[in-house]
């Protein structure tokens, strides 16, 4: 009885981490910069509500004034990313912060 009871809370928390892995979306934040002659990039990780992305693609500029893009990749996750090459590491500043907040206050 106690295995039984084990197997099927056990099935029950791998079904809720299934559900929610379908209601969710990787999604990388990326700042691109100018360091020397090269153009480098940092980036971060954040996981985006699923019924969300086809917004955020569609928006993320207009929220942002034309400073970050969008993009839906192949594999399904979504891209935020600079739409310009920042001259240094240092104008990056903030801009992580800002895509959260872009994204945040708009979904």
């Amino acid at each position: 009885m106690v295995l039984i009871m084990l197997s099927l809370k056990s099935s029950l928390v791998a079904l809720s981490l299934l559900a929610a892995a379908v209601l969710a979306v990787e999604c990388e934040y990326e700042v691109r910069f100018k360091k020397g002659d090269e153009v480098q990039s940092e980036t971060r990780d954040a996981v985006i509500p699923d019924e969300a992305v086809d917004d955020i693609v569609k928006n993320m500029e207009v929220w942002s004034n034309d400073e970050f893009k969008a993009i839906k990749e192949k594999d399904g996750k979504l891209k935020v990313t600079t739409v310009d090459i920042a001259p240094s590491l240092d104008a990056t500043e903030g801009m992580f912060e800002d895509m959260e907040a872009d994204i945040a206050n708009n979904i």
